[in-house]
């Protein structure tokens, strides 16, 4: 949480005039960046809020993608990026998940199972059979050579395990940063693959659970 008031002082409204402040602790991206976080405005004399997100101007610049899952788990993940494309100097990814379990017999015990995620990468013949058959999907994401628990696709070895909530009155919404994956939306927009997410079970973690295909999003600002 950055605290602007803090850094700069209250916000006065109205006022009709455009100001500029610099400050040095602020960036746009990287953990502490400003893209991907929302603004959030609060009255000092009474209740209400006012709540916008941050993006950037230029068309373009950013892209959306999203793996839905339906079941043992459902709910979706979704990946934001700035930038992503070669040359660009600017880039930052943002991961949002939001995931429930469907089974009817679930665990009182506890909010929430965790389990290890990764991205798994297919051609294109190997979808015929389903596209979401987890079945087809043998190699994790490693267009660098990069070696086993060390690649793009090793999503968990960076970020950890990934959260699903039992409840789904108590959701498990998560969001992690990471620069590594800002390569995705080139094979994403490509036709010669494909990328999915894949959910291992909690306990034997070399059974699959669950898989989404990743899908481009086009996204629109309200």
């Amino acid at each position: 949480i950055i605290d602007l008031t803090e850094l700069l002082g209250p916000l006065v409204l109205p006022g009709n005039e455009t100001s500029v402040v610099e400050v040095g602790k602020i960036s746009l991206t990287g953990e502490n960046g400003l893209w991907g976080k929302g603004l959030i405005l609060q009255d000092t004399y009474s209740p209400r809020t006012i709540c916008a997100s941050i993006t950037v101007l230029e068309k373009n610049a950013e892209k959306n993608a999203e793996a839905k899952f339906h079941g043992p788990i459902a709910g979706s993940i979704w990946f934001r990026w700035l930038g992503g494309n070669a040359g660009d100097s600017t880039t930052d990814t943002v991961i949002y998940t939001n995931l429930h379990h469907t089974a009817k017999q679930k665990l009182s015990s506890v909010d929430f199972t965790e389990h290890h995620w990764k991205i798994y990468v297919t051609d294109i013949f190997g979808i015929g059979r389903g596209k979401d058959d987890c079945t087809v999907l043998q190699s994790v994401f490693d267009p660098d050579d990069s070696g086993s628990g060390k690649s793009i696709g090793d999503v968990d070895s960076r970020l950890g395990k990934i959260r699903v909530a039992v409840d789904t009155r108590k959701k498990q919404k998560t969001a992690y940063r990471d620069p590594v994956i800002s390569l995705l939306p080139a094979d994403l927009l490509g036709s010669h693959r494909n990328l999915y997410v894949v959910i291992f079970h909690p306990t034997h973690t070399d059974s699959v659970l669950a898989c989404a295909k990743i899908k481009n999003r086009k996204f629109s600002l309200a």
